[in-house]
């Protein structure tokens, strides 16, 4: 059994501006006091390496093969169009085993202005039947649209493997987070739900609806609940569980425990350069129930302060990253609860408890 570290350069002084590539690298560190270099891997459509690798295990040729799924990152290339490959790549050789290009979609027209699509989100997996090896791996691209690629072991051909879109933003916001998965363990129904946000670029204007989405990957996935503007997403209004901000976008990486969803916004700039603008704007931390607890509706909000329900915490500075999930103790009374932690750009540390039937104070 070894220990293998796998890191991208992010920016990098390697980038293709810099007069070189973008690539990962892979450490044995097995023996933390002796890493031991195994590979390099770059793609002539690799971008600024921002996306954190996943690890899985899948069937490649009838063998049992440890790979690392990855996205790729911002397209830092003035020639050629970069960042846009998904990248699954065999931890022990370090070569390109299969991958995908996602297409570009110019919003130009629609809404006046456009992205380039890259992928700098990261994958998120699921393994449905406790066997040990990789089901399914999605990632966001920013077009504001989802995929799913079906590994399961009995597609042994890797070449057999395809991207599916199982979500599309109506506008094509863009979407940088990896998204939260939550199966339901008590049901006989295994269907992964996922939890993502969009908006999070900082070319994304400020002055227009974003919104955070719950999506069923049933046999037809289907948003199951949603916070936005149904008019501008095109969803039920029976299925809208409140508003985000205008120019509210989400960043950071979801996180769900105890059937609650954490996520946080921004209004401004988060990758600015320039410190006095990512510094500026505000933030807002949320936290909705998954499932149904002591007569709460899905997606309605779980934090309460000594007056009631509310739908959101205002930070003090906008959230670099959405939540740190403690662990879950029991006190000496016999109470349940979780310590919740977040990090602001200010580098102070804020608590929540998550109390006895999920209540957050």
């Amino acid at each position: 059994w070894r220990t293998v570290l796998i890191c991208g350069q992010g920016p990098g002084k390697g980038s293709s501006l810099a007069g070189g590539l973008n690539y990962y690298f892979a450490l044995d560190v097995t023996n933390p006091a002796n890493p031991q270099p195994l590979w390099e891997f770059t793609h002539a459509q690799m971008g600024e390496t921002w996306s954190v690798p996943t690890v899985g295990r899948v069937t490649i040729a009838n063998q049992p093969t440890w790979v690392a799924f990855m996205g790729s990152g911002y397209d830092n290339d003035p020639v050629e169009k970069v960042g846009n490959r998904f990248h699954v790549v065999d931890m022990e050789t370090g070569d390109e085993v299969w991958g995908f290009d996602a297409p570009e979609v110019d919003t130009t027209a629609a809404l006046g202005w456009n992205i380039d699509n890259t992928i700098p989100a990261s994958p998120a997996v699921v393994e449905l039947d406790q066997d040990g090896f990789t089901d399914s791996v999605y990632i966001a691209d920013l077009e504001g649209r989802m995929w799913k690629v079906d590994v399961t072991p009995n597609l042994s051909n890797p070449a057999k493997w395809v991207e599916e879109m199982i979500y599309e933003d109506s506008n094509n916001f863009p979407i940088v987070c990896k998204p939260a998965i939550w199966i339901n363990p008590v049901s006989t129904d295994i269907v992964p739900r996922l939890y993502f946000g969009t908006g999070g670029d900082d070319r994304a204007p400020g002055d227009v609806n974003y919104s955070f989405i719950s999506l069923i990957d049933s046999t037809v996935p289907e948003v199951e609940w949603y916070l936005g503007d149904p008019a501008v997403l095109g969803l039920p209004m029976g299925k809208d569980q409140g508003d985000l901000d205008i120019g509210s976008k989400v960043w950071a990486d979801p996180q769900q425990a105890d059937f609650i969803v954490y996520f946080s916004t921004l209004i401004g700039s988060i990758d600015s350069v320039d410190p006095c603008e990512s510094l500026a704007g505000v933030g807002k931390l949320y936290a909705r129930y998954i499932q149904a607890e002591a007569g709460t509706a899905i997606g309605s909000t779980s934090l309460e302060s000594f007056t009631g329900p509310v739908e959101s915490l205002e930070l003090s500075i906008k959230s670099s990253a959405a939540v740190t999930l403690g662990v879950r103790l029991i006190t000496v009374e016999g109470t349940r609860k979780r310590e919740v932690y977040f990090m602001e750009y200010d580098s102070s540390i804020e608590r929540l408890v998550n109390l006895e039937i999920a209540l957050l104070r």
